[in-house]
């Protein structure tokens, strides 16, 4: 499956190869418990249960791996020089909590103390008050690490999560006392993963939007303040479409994009949970060809931009909205309301 952390580099990885296996590793690449006492019996966790509220409250599905996090809090892709494995970040409202999911395959079966004593010795060498206990996620007994850092008195906590040859990292980092004041949070998120089938894409955005995709046609590719972005394919070309929640309700909106239109105002309808709404667009086509179409669409009290972009020069700007790709995609791929 597929999950990790900013902590696994690519030297990481390599020790993990070599240190981490199940088969006897030699001496001198075998990863030691010399600074920290051995996590090979960690101390079992106080269950953390997730209901079905929490589960489908804020919740992405991305690679094959599902996570829930509280309502205010933010998914986003990795940055560029985010470390190669990383799945998304996220955050809470005011930044003072961020995390990483992460995933790293081998070729070997991995060692779930070995890969915890490497953490432990390696990745949290400069951490202090330590605490080490196991945890079942999504059906398999993991491993979470707490512990601050020794300069920045910053929390963090980490579940490793072991599915053979794959691993999982989601880790939290905080200001100080932020996660060991109530661990419970983040175990929480940690208790709401799950493996999921190939080719799901799932986002829903609090009470806010729902896109759901069960065929690998489309996928999440980002997150945009009250709402997402997603990416597939129109006429074999990269399509991205973003939708999001905004207080205007006529394209004055689009002013704050700071587009400068080239395509003047159109007539445009979408279906909204199979209600055919009427609106008007706009867009601008750049000298690469690249095509940015915008459209405000009201739907019961609230007002959703929604965006289009494609580098197709045959696409006709005022009938994009009636391409099947797209008509398909709003009447069967998304929820608006969650």
């Amino acid at each position: 499956m597929m999950p990790a952390t900013a902590a696994i580099t690519i030297l990481a990885a390599v020790l993990l190869l070599y240190g981490c296996a199940t088969a006897p590793a030699p001496e001198s690449a075998a990863v030691t418990s010399a600074a920290v006492t051995s996590a090979a019996a960690p101390a079992e966790a106080k269950p953390t249960s997730v209901d079905e509220a929490y589960l489908n409250g804020n919740r992405i599905v991305f690679a094959q791996s599902s996570l829930s996090f509280p309502p205010d809090w933010t998914v986003h892709k990795p940055l560029d020089d985010d470390e190669q494995g990383m799945l998304f970040r996220f955050h809470d409202s005011d930044g003072s909590i961020r995390g990483a999911f992460e995933y790293v395959a081998f070729d070997f079966e991995i060692d779930p103390q070995k890969l915890t004593d490497y953490y432990l010795n390696s990745v949290l060498a400069f951490h202090a008050d330590t605490q080490v206990h196991s945890m079942e996620i999504d059906g398999k007994q993991s491993t979470v690490i707490r512990a601050r850092h020794q300069e920045t008195g910053s929390d963090v906590l980490i579940a490793l999560i072991c599915e053979g040859k794959n691993v999982n990292v989601i880790e939290l980092i905080g200001a100080e006392n932020t996660l060991s004041a109530d661990p419970e949070a983040g175990h929480r998120i940690f208790a709401s993963y799950r493996y999921m089938p190939q080719d799901t894409d799932i986002r829903i955005s609090r009470d806010v939007l729902g896109f759901y995709c069960y065929d690998g046609q489309w996928s999440w590719y980002d997150e945009v303040d009250r709402g997402f972005y997603m990416s597939g394919e129109l006429e074999g070309r990269l399509c991205v479409i973003g939708i999001w929640q905004v207080e205007q309700d006529s394209t004055e909106v689009f002013a704050r994009e700071n587009v400068d239109f080239n395509i003047p105002l159109f007539d445009a309808h979408f279906f909204v949970n199979n209600a055919k709404i009427y609106t008007k667009g706009a867009g601008t086509r750049a000298e690469d060809g690249l095509l940015s179409l915008y459209y405000i669409v009201p739907y019961q009290n609230r007002n959703y931009c929604i965006y289009v972009s494609t580098k197709n020069p045959d696409l006709d700007p005022a009938q994009a909205h009636l391409h099947e790709t797209i008509v398909d995609l709003f009447r069967f791929n998304l929820s608006f309301g969650g």
